[in-house]
């Protein structure tokens, strides 16, 4: 959410935003493919014991039918608003004018949508959790994954295979979800934890203010700071309790519905918006965004939650 409310627009125009913006963007990609590959490890057992159709009809139900309903959701209502005359061309403004059906379309198939960008995740998550089944379920171990991410990731660090977003990630971050399965139900020590939490705020400091961008300096520090994230967030969160664990996995339970109805209207939309059209401050901007991209997708569940068609196509439980 960070991410999203950081919009271009503000952060090319304010140094806060951006530094906030780059702290939040080196490490939270990985935190979540490190995260959803702990989750894959723990339902090995399940996942061996389910045939190939039933496996891929389970994961297109919880990945690509709420890729495709939501993508398609937003790209209607853009494009019905786009053609409105005022509203049309505030639209337009903020960077979200017509697109042609066959280009939406096609964007849809190689996971790169201009409108829903953030749906990446999903396209790419159905491919790691492919492999996983496959490596689960034919191998003894899981050295075919991790021989498989370190390749990918070679690949794309050597030849900059962006073809496009999901392509480029759905390559570079399979590398934190192998990491992923092999440390689950790996305990962080308390030394390992406060270690590599002083260690991730550091190499950040140099990431941004000691080492020129793109030198092989800057390539290994990109490459260690979320290693270290990775750790850090797993020794916080297994010494976390009381009334915040408690707020943590309620929103968990949520994350679904947090993830997919934030962004584009709260987030990125509403602050270029905001600040590139109504000219409020950056950091208010930035607040207000933010706060509504918890606030409104949690309504919308509450008022949405009660139809069935609305937790398929959503996948929400």
């Amino acid at each position: 959410m960070l991410i999203h409310t950081a919009t271009s627009s503000i952060r090319e125009n304010d140094i806060g935003v951006f530094i906030l913006y780059q702290f939040t963007i080196t490490a939270t990609m990985p935190v979540m493919m490190f995260l959803s590959g702990c989750s894959v490890s723990l339902s090995r057992s399940r996942y061996s014991q389910m045939n190939f159709k039933d496996f891929v009809k389970k994961k297109s139900k919880s990945f690509l039918l709420p890729y495709l309903c939501y993508a398609t959701i937003v790209y209607l209502i853009f494009e019905l608003t786009s053609r409105l005359p005022v509203i049309g061309t505030v639209m337009s403004r903020v960077g979200y004018g017509g697109m042609h059906p066959v280009h939406f379309l096609i964007g849809l198939l190689i996971g790169q949508n201009e409108y829903s960008v953030h749906v990446w995740f999903l396209y790419s998550l159905f491919v790691y959790e492919i492999i996983s089944y496959l490596v689960f379920k034919y191998s003894k171990n899981n050295i075919p994954l991790y021989v498989l991410a370190v390749l990918f990731y070679l690949c794309q660090f050597i030849f900059n295979l962006s073809f496009s977003l999901a392509y480029l990630d759905g390559t570079g971050y399979l590398i934190y979800f192998a990491f992923g399965v092999f440390f689950t139900d790996r305990i962080v020590n308390k030394k390992l934890g406060i270690s590599t939490t002083v260690s991730w705020i550091i190499l950040f400091l140099a990431f941004m203010f000691l080492i020129r961008w793109y030198t092989l300096p800057y390539e290994i520090i990109k490459i260690l700071i979320p290693l270290c994230a990775c750790m850090a967030i797993t020794f916080w969160s297994q010494n976390i309790s009381g009334r915040c664990s408690e707020v943590l996995q309620w929103l968990g339970k949520r994350s679904m519905t947090l993830y997919l109805f934030q962004q584009p209207f709260f987030g990125s939309a509403l602050g270029t918006l905001l600040y590139g059209v109504l000219g409020f401050p950056a950091w208010p901007t930035v607040f207000i965004s933010f706060v509504l991209s918890i606030t409104m997708p949690l309504l919308i569940r509450q008022i949405f939650v009660r139809y069935k068609w609305f937790r398929t196509m959503f996948s929400i439980k």
